[in-house]
């Protein structure tokens, strides 16, 4: 399995085509939504999430979990539920933040070697994604989004990040092309995740799109890109199951054994 991408700088301003002719990630420009320095409620609440964390610490957890993510990456240690705990408190004590403090706080916490803290982001993301999802901020809202699947990367951000599929149907016609160009993408997990974003779409899914996107990387040797390839194919499994069994059938010669057996487990 590759290792983890732990870039952590910040950004500054039919046929599968050979890797070489793929489209490289390049830096993406934030000058509209970086400040040079983050607002005082920034660096307070920064400071309140990661006082409260490190309280909560428990290193025998975090020996495990560190140790379960390949040692990617340094834990405090807390668990699924005690960490939402904490959250509930935060996200009562502290007024939602701007569009533009909140990119700083994702930035900057994305930049702690503290795995939680990206965590944190993901969970403040789906909080308040209603009020993260606006239309006239959403092309701001992909940019942050790409730095974060690009940088730090694992499958425990980047598939909760897919899951922001729902940013791609505020405007299906525009965002759709952001995600031809993220399957075309020399990134493997911007790939990951164009095959993914359509998770939670059920009888919303372009099944068009689904099935271009499976079988533009169905040659892929990569474990993430198999394994993404058949959980798209069985989520959507659960809504047409006539559907996915006929693709799998006419397409089992290109398809991975793994896609295949994800794609038909519920069959």
């Amino acid at each position: 399995m590759p290792k983890a991408s732990k870039g952590t700088k910040r950004p500054t301003a039919a046929s599968e085509p050979p890797v070489s002719k793929r489209k490289k990630t390049e830096p993406t420009s934030t000058s509209t939504t970086r400040k040079p320095e983050p607002s005082m409620a920034v660096v307070n609440f920064i400071k309140t999430v990661k006082t409260k964390y490190t309280a909560a610490k428990n290193d025998e957890y975090a020996t495990y979990i560190s140790k379960y993510m390949r040692n990617q990456f340094e834990f405090l240690g807390l668990r699924s539920p005690v960490r939402r705990a904490i959250n509930t408190e935060i996200f009562a004590s502290h007024k939602v933040l701007s569009h533009l403090e909140m990119y700083d706080m994702f930035y900057l916490l994305w930049e702690e070697p503290i795995r939680e803290y990206q965590c944190f982001v993901l969970d403040y993301f789906d909080q308040y994604i209603k009020h993260i999802n606006q239309p006239k901020w959403n092309d701001q809202n992909f940019i942050v989004l790409k730095h974060l699947i690009t940088h730090k990367s694992w499958w425990d951000t980047v598939d909760a990040l897919a899951y922001k599929g729902r940013l791609v149907a505020s405007d299906k016609m525009k965002y759709n092309k952001l995600m031809d160009e993220w399957i075309e993408d020399d990134n493997m997990w911007l790939r990951r995740t164009a095959i993914l974003h359509q998770l939670m779409y059920k009888d919303d899914t372009d099944t068009d799109r689904l099935f271009r996107y499976c079988l533009k990387c169905a040659h892929e040797k990569e474990f993430f890109i198999q394994k993404s390839i058949g959980w798209a194919l069985r989520s959507h499994f659960r809504t047409d199951p006539k559907i996915i069994k006929d693709f799998v059938k006419k397409n089992e010669d290109k398809l991975a054994p793994l896609s295949k057996k994800e794609a038909l487990k519920h069959a």
